[in-house]
């Protein structure tokens, strides 16, 4: 008869053990193993209902109407602060398009920036996470941002950035019938350095998505707004 084997591994097992020497393998039963992956299962949808939670309330925390370029930084400020608790990430800020210079620009409200690293923060549309996320009107995560080829090494050096998520500021215009007839991408919303030492991952992506469609909404609508208050005021 044979010896028994790990099952991760094949490395031979002495009588009676329980964890493998070779891989550290645990060697449980099936019914254990059972227990086990239902105790994780509990877990992921006490965390899911946690999340829905959150998301619900920060859409809620942001109004369909805001007129004046105070109120718009007031209501965006607050809404990086949300995202900041959700996502546990220590920097976020808006970067707008601007179509007349091919690029994208940083702008206030911003959190854990100075108002100077805001002011250099532009970089053409063509270039970095920015311009990728921008472009292809896509997320982009980055584990590495020091080792990452797509990253600007001047940011990542300035802002002191490890790590970062990227998504697009994204507006759906949809028909009565709730399709899609029309998408505007008018820049990014970027959050850097996961807390704790981590990274940031596909649910963070989800959260960061509906969050910078409702930011990238207030803001298109704000500036449409000032815009023809100024022209009607003139």
């Amino acid at each position: 008869m044979s010896p028994p084997r790990c099952p991760h591994c094949q490395q031979e097992l002495g009588e009676g053990a329980k964890f493998c020497s070779e891989c550290g393998g645990r060697l449980s039963g099936e019914a254990s193993d059972r227990k086990e992956v239902e105790r994780e299962l509990i877990r992921l949808k006490r965390r899911v209902v946690e999340l829905e939670r959150q998301l619900q309330q920060a859409t809620l925390e942001v109004p369909t109407a805001v007129t004046t370029a105070p109120e718009l930084e007031l209501t965006l400020g607050r809404l990086l602060r949300k995202i900041a608790m959700i996502l546990q990430a220590e920097k976020c800020v808006f970067m707008i398009h601007d179509p007349e210079r091919g690029e994208l620009i940083g702008c206030k409200p911003a959190l854990g920036f100075t108002d100077e690293q805001i002011d250099m923060l532009r970089v053409p549309a063509t270039r970095g996470i920015s311009g990728e996320a921008f472009r292809e009107s896509k997320p982009v995560i980055v584990a590495d941002a020091v080792s990452d080829d797509r990253t600007l090494q001047e940011h990542v050096a300035l802002l002191k950035i490890r790590n970062c998520l990227t998504v697009p500021l994204t507006m759906e215009r949809k028909d009565e019938d709730d399709r899609l007839v029309d998408r505007v991408t008018i820049g990014v919303l970027h959050v850097f350095n996961k807390r704790f030492g981590g990274n940031f991952v596909n649910e963070d992506t989800m959260l960061l998505t509906v969050l910078a469609r409702q930011a990238a909404a207030v803001i298109a609508n704000a500036q449409l707004y000032i815009k023809l208050t100024k022209e009607k005021q003139q």
